[in-house]
């Protein structure tokens, strides 16, 4: 089968050999920048990672969090260590702060990214 992406207001659903990612209420939840962090993440063995496709967070993107994760959800913010992942830290957390628990994972020195860490990095985390 193949992969195939779906996109679905702004988010990247990874369907991977037939096997189809969900979240269910009050799961933790992964959320990076772009479709290579998610590929990354998932070979590594982390299914629950989704995409924002950028580093701004639509209205309705926050809405699927929010909708996706529960109340009592969890949501872990691994960014880009730059400029604009930090930008996009900032404006995530403003924005959820109130309506889901955050944990911002930081990767460590300036430029590091998700999709270029290797396993034994991203297991550190």
């Amino acid at each position: 089968m193949g992969i195939l992406f779906t996109i679905l207001m702004g988010f990247l659903f990874t369907i991977v050999l037939g096997i189809q990612f969900t979240i269910s209420k009050n799961e933790r939840l992964i959320l990076v920048e772009g479709f290579f962090d998610v590929f990354n993440l998932w070979q590594v063995g982390y299914k629950n990672v989704v995409a924002l496709m950028g580093t701004s967070m639509s209205d309705e993107q926050e809405e699927l969090i929010i909708e996706a994760v529960g109340g009592n959800g969890r949501v872990a913010l691994m960014f880009d260590s730059d400029e604009a992942g930090a930008k996009a830290t900032t404006e995530v957390v403003e924005r959820l702060i109130d309506k889901v628990y955050l944990k911002i994972i930081r990767l460590g020195k300036e430029g590091l990214q998700p999709d270029s860490l290797s396993k034994e990095e991203i297991k550190k985390l």
